[in-house]
């Protein structure tokens, strides 16, 4: 197995529906599927290589505030594959690079079968903690504060809602 290039490891981590992908020098190009770490290439990521992918990645403003500050988060998308968080950073001096896929859509409550009581507690203006366990990932993720909503779930009474934390 070759090295794979960046945009075949993001279509690789959307076809098997993976949640994450790691770039460090030293180590080939990774992927989190279902929880477990696949390695998507049997060559190593040598010394600047990664730093080249980023620069590729960043724009202007974001290179400058790099080499500035070694860390940034962006977001990225791929048509037909879907969105990205971005997280570039210095480890012992080298680039490394997580890349966590976001998917494209954001299903509503109704789709994730959830219960419109859950509607209810989302709206409250008070400090809500949400614990949420992805099936076949082992991940937990927790969602803290109130959270806006897209317009076409927000009820009739509240056209501006604003949430406080």
């Amino acid at each position: 197995m070759a090295q794979i290039s960046f945009e075949d490891a993001l279509k690789a981590l959307s076809e098997r529906e993976g949640s994450d992908l790691y770039y460090s020098t030293g180590a080939p190009p990774s992927a989190k599927i279902f929880g477990e770490l696949v390695q998507l290439s049997d060559e190593m990521m040598k010394p600047g290589e990664i730093d080249v992918l980023a620069q590729d990645i960043m724009d202007d403003v974001q290179k400058e505030k790099f080499a500035e500050v070694p860390e940034m988060n962006l977001a990225i998308s791929r048509p037909g594959l879907g969105r990205y968080r971005v997280n570039i950073f210095k480890q012992r001096n080298q680039t490394s690079m997580v890349i966590r896929r976001l998917g494209t859509d954001l299903p509503n409550y109704k789709d994730l079968g959830l219960p419109p009581v859950l509607m209810e507690l989302i709206m409250q203006k008070k400090r809500a903690d949400l614990v949420c366990w992805r099936n076949g990932l082992r991940q937990i993720h927790i969602a803290r504060g109130t959270h806006r909503l897209p317009e076409r779930e927000l009820p009739r009474t509240h056209h501006h809602y604003r949430g406080s934390g």
